[in-house]
């Protein structure tokens, strides 16, 4: 039997149908590839929000505990040793870095150890990577270790320190190398002496909460005596733990950073040998400025601001020039730093609007021309100025 008709489709409207087809085939993977592109982006400047975060934070809480653990007093025979005492110390013996000598920042053999120190760069000098800053503190936490992270008192008995027992994680135990400070006030002025036996400035913690030796022991049961951790295992060089933080650029930093930046960098100064133990905490930076805030006439209001060369090494006791120890602990009333820093990876589709970007205030800091520091394409990347305030509560 034969069909009297027959249906189907014609050639023409095969045709039709399979270009409507592959347009909205083409439509969708335009739309897929713009999704994705963005998400990436998106991604990339998570990510570096996240890195951020983390790495500046721990810059913050190393800022904001400059100071904490160190001897601490005015230029005389209270300041930081015993009268009668000689003992001096070791601190960094790192190489130069982009134009700038970390030991030129050493307080030892016998100085007082200053929480915040500093190097104004200046990128026609070739000091600091792109002029950025160069910025070093003190304190007894600094360290990365665990042992840097606990502190006790000791009570006084005839027979040597009793150290409070925390019965915790937290507790200082056995071998721990630590300092000793007593704290006594003068005239209204808070002293911490550095306890010292002959030329021994920090001692080990005895095993089983025993006894701490007499010579690192309250002499009266007027005494305050604390215990700050500063090492684990190693005998310490210096009587603090240092930190330094710089810019710059390492031979393996990531493809996706943009030319001419480097990395920020947290530098444990080794107990044992007096070098760097380099931990990078945030890639793409193109640089780094530090501002200081000053309450000069004490009335508890900020009344100038000064850059990185206020904490230049120099001379102590004398007004003012370099961070000098009555500025540092009556006149600091602020830390400030700030960081240029790449957000996300390179975009072809975008174009940054400002050429200059300040890094800095009041002033002070520094105008970064993007275009001579990173290149011809300083303008498919995002930027950011990170800005980190503080007030050192402990050394004021």
């Amino acid at each position: 039997m034969v069909l009297a008709t027959r249906t189907g489709f014609t050639l023409t409207e095969l045709i039709v149908v399979m270009g409507i087809f592959m347009t909205v085939l083409i439509i969708t993977a335009t739309a897929f590839k713009t999704v994705l592109s963005q998400a990436g982006k998106q991604l990339k400047s998570a990510e570096t929000q996240i890195e951020g975060i983390v790495g500046l934070e721990l810059f913050r809480s190393d800022l904001q505990q400059a100071g904490y653990g160190l001897p601490r007093g005015y230029a005389d025979s209270r300041w930081l040793f015993p009268a009668g005492s000689a003992i001096t110390y070791t601190e960094c013996t790192a190489n130069t870095i982009d134009g700038i000598d970390p030991k030129t920042l050493n307080d030892s053999p016998s100085g007082i150890p200053r929480g915040v120190m500093s190097v104004n760069g200046n990128a026609g000098a070739g000091v600091g990577f792109n002029g950025s800053d160069y910025l070093v503190l003190k304190s007894t936490v600094s360290g990365v270790n665990t042992s840097a992270k606990k502190w006790n008192y000791l009570n006084y008995s005839s027979t040597g320190g009793i150290r409070k027992r925390w019965n915790s994680a937290s507790d200082l135990v056995s071998s721990e190398r630590v300092i000793v400070i007593r704290s006594s006030f003068l005239n209204l002025v808070n002293y911490k002496q550095l306890v010292v036996s002959g030329g021994n400035f920090f001692t080990t913690v005895p095993a089983g909460n025993g006894l701490f030796p007499s010579a690192f022991s309250p002499a009266n049961s007027t005494d305050t005596y604390l215990v700050y951790g500063v090492d684990p295992d190693t005998d310490l060089r210096m009587p603090f733990n240092r930190t330094d933080y710089f810019i710059s650029r390492p031979a393996n930093i990531p493809a996706y950073c943009a030319p001419n930046t480097g990395a920020l960098y947290k530098a444990m100064v080794n107990q044992g040998d007096g070098r760097h133990t380099l931990i990078p905490l945030l890639d793409c930076v193109a640089n780094m400025q530090v501002v200081y805030s000053l309450d000069s006439d004490s009335n508890g209001l900020i009344d100038s601001h000064v850059d990185a060369s206020f904490g230049t090494p120099g001379a102590q006791g004398t007004l003012p020039g370099d961070p000098t120890l009555a500025v540092l602990w009556n006149q600091l009333r602020e830390v400030r730093v700030y960081i240029l820093a790449q957000d996300g990876r390179k975009d072809p589709g975008y174009t940054y609007p400002n050429q200059t970007m300040t890094v800095g205030e009041f002033g002070m800091g520094t105008d970064i021309d993007l275009a001579a520091t990173i290149g011809a394409e300083w303008n498919r990347y995002h930027w950011k100025v990170y800005t980190i305030v503080i007030q050192p509560k402990s050394m004021n």
